[in-house]
């Protein structure tokens, strides 16, 4: 999983609730040495909301 994915799709749905789907809403990149970044920009309900995160080396190995 090593490299930078494009978030092509977000889907969440809550129970009893209405689902929201949200398309192209940014990357994560995942590095080698189990770091990475996490940067979404997306916008709910006319709410925009900016996203990001570094990922500090304790992500799970995947094998």
């Amino acid at each position: 999983m090593v490299g930078t994915w494009n978030v092509e799709r977000y889907e969440t749905t809550t129970p009893g609730g209405q689902g929201t789907s949200l398309s192209n809403i940014g990357i994560m990149t995942f590095n080698r040495n189990h770091t990475g970044e996490k940067n979404l920009n997306y916008q709910v309900l006319g709410v925009l909301r900016n996203d990001t995160l570094l990922l500090n080396g304790n992500l799970p190995i995947i094998i």
